[in-house]
């Protein structure tokens, strides 16, 4: 801020729980958008493309990415455009989000518990390296619990090899309702 004002609670920075700021776009270009996001931006939490103007933006696409590079999230407001509009609206926005939005592939995993001396700890690391089973837990003192992911596709493999170590106890930790 450029002075202080006694009578007005400090603002907090982004991003914030409370005290949100909403601003409604009511047909801004994107160099608007861009200009008053250069000012208004820090104080801003959340933008309403209101009246209708998501409806007849000709570049929503554009205006859209330009929003989401400032990190500001965004809707659509309902005024003129009824309950087919805001349908449609929507409709869109969450097929151009999917779009935008990366596709992060994981495998499944099955929990597991191992248990077992600490001189065993460079074999069964190399299984569990090996078969891309992610580490969740581990505890380390004379003995070694390992919670371990094992991908769901390698899981009988996985405890085939490790059936195969001396004095390490295999345990699932899955939960079944």
């Amino acid at each position: 801020m450029n002075f202080n004002l006694s009578q007005i609670p400090e603002r907090t920075t982004q991003p914030r729980t409370s005290g949100l700021t909403m601003i409604m776009d009511k047909g801004l270009s994107i160099n608007e958008v861009h200009n008053f996001m250069s000012v208004g931006g820090p104080h801003s939490d959340v933008i309403k493309l209101g009246f209708g103007t998501s409806f007849v933006t000709p570049n929503l696409k554009q205006k859209l990415e330009a929003y989401q590079s400032y990190n500001i999230p965004l809707y659509f407001g309902g005024t003129l455009l009824g309950i087919p509009g805001l349908i449609n609206a929507y409709k869109t926005a969450t097929a151009l989000a999917l779009q935008l939005s990366p596709i992060i592939k994981k495998p499944i995993e099955i929990p597991y518990e191992l248990n077992f001396d600490y001189h065993q700890m460079n074999e069964v690391m190399m299984l569990v390296k090996h078969y891309n089973c992610s580490v969740v837990e581990q505890t380390a003192q004379l003995f070694i619990q390992l919670h371990i992911g094992i991908p769901k596709n390698r899981l009988d493999e996985v405890l085939e090899k490790l059936g195969t170590l001396r004095d390490v106890t295999i345990k699932t930790t899955l939960k079944v309702d």
